[in-house]
Order: C-alpha cells, then structure tokens, then sequence
C-alpha cells in the first residue's frame, strides 16, 4: 500500500506498534529530497517533515522497513539539489526504492519547462540507481544465516521452486519438492541477490 507523508498522522505511526496485522515494511514515497524541488512538485511536505516520520515509526516499530519513489531531472533541478537528494537517501537507508527520470505526464499541468538536459538525467538515475542497489543489497545480506518466516504464494519458474514474500517484503525462494504453496513456513536464508533471497527449511 502506497501512503502520503501527509496522512501518516500518530494514530496511523502508532497502528505499527498496536496492529499485529501490519508487517515491518512501509511504502512511504517523498520523491525529491530537496525541499525546493518538493515545492515546485506541489507536495504538501518537506524533508524536515519526512524525517521526522520515520523517526516516529522507528520509535514505535524499530525493524520498520521503509521503501520510496523518487524523480530525478525535475524541471530546475540543480546539482545541488540532486546532491540534497543523495544525502537524504544515505540517510534514511531505504531496503528498496523505485527512481525514475522526469517527463511531461499528459493531463496534469505544465507549470514548469522541462530544462534539464537528457544526459544529465540519465546521468544523475544512474548514480541514484547505484545508492539504492547498494541500500537494497546490504540490507538483503543482513538477513544470511537467519530464521524467517516467508508466506510461499506461487510457483516460481523452475521445477520444485516457489516464490514468497517475508514480512519485511523482500521476495524470497525456495527449492522444495514438497507443495509450499499458501503456506507460511520458518527457512534459513541460505544466499541474497540485492532483488531477492534464497531459502532452505
């Protein structure tokens, strides 16, 4: 489920700690960690905002899994800008994130020319890219050697394989001739890929 910064009121933060329903993991998008940027995106928070959020959903649930969406190469965007964005990142240490480059979307106004050269975005998607891969990769590494549970919902593309999500979402497999579906089940992390991990029981 994808929320707001701006709906993340203490009564939603303090549903981490009360609601055992929830899992650890929370998609939380910010887009931009330049607070210049925000406002010309019309965002209704700041940086500031955002990261006091996560300290209060880490006060409440301190294993809380954070994941994002972020657009590089907005119209104005400086390298200092951009540099303000890869600090916020460092700084947060997201387990995964989606990143894209910015363009026009139909149906939505044009307030702003999009002035930021094409090589420049791509250059600055790919050095955000490399950050969050490296995030996502040592997190995933993190859990080697560790008990999990992991709910098995499909079959995975090779015989004998199935393919679940842990409570922190990662997507896990394991290689079994016993049917896993639909079940949760306790595995060893046996290896991790920075999209995925593998499992035994």
């Amino acid at each position: 489920m994808t929320s707001h910064p701006i709906d993340m009121k203490d009564s939603l933060i303090n549903a981490h700690a009360d609601n055992s329903k929830l899992m650890p993991f929370l998609h939380l998008p910010i887009q931009s960690g330049s607070d210049k940027i925000l406002k010309k995106m019309n965002r209704k928070h700041t940086v500031e905002d955002y990261l006091k959020i996560v300290e209060k959903i880490k006060n409440v649930r301190p294993d809380i899994a954070l994941s994002s969406d972020f657009i590089v190469g907005f119209p104005e965007e400086t390298d200092k800008d951009f540099e303000n964005t890869m600090k916020f990142i460092e700084k947060v240490n997201f387990v995964i994130a989606y990143s894209f480059i910015y363009s026009p979307r139909p149906g939505t106004p044009a307030q702003y020319k999009d002035n930021v050269q094409i090589s420049i975005k791509k250059a600055r998607l790919s050095a955000m890219q490399s950050l969050l891969t490296q995030q996502q990769n040592d997190y995933n590494k993190s859990f080697l050697n560790k008990n999990m549970e992991v709910l098995f919902e499909k079959r995975g593309r090779y015989e004998n394989q199935y393919v679940g999500r842990t409570i922190y979402n990662q997507s896990t497999f394991i290689n079994s001739k016993k049917n896993m579906l639909n079940q949760i089940s306790n595995v060893k992390i046996t290896n991790s890929t920075k999209f995925s991990l593998e499992c035994q029981i």
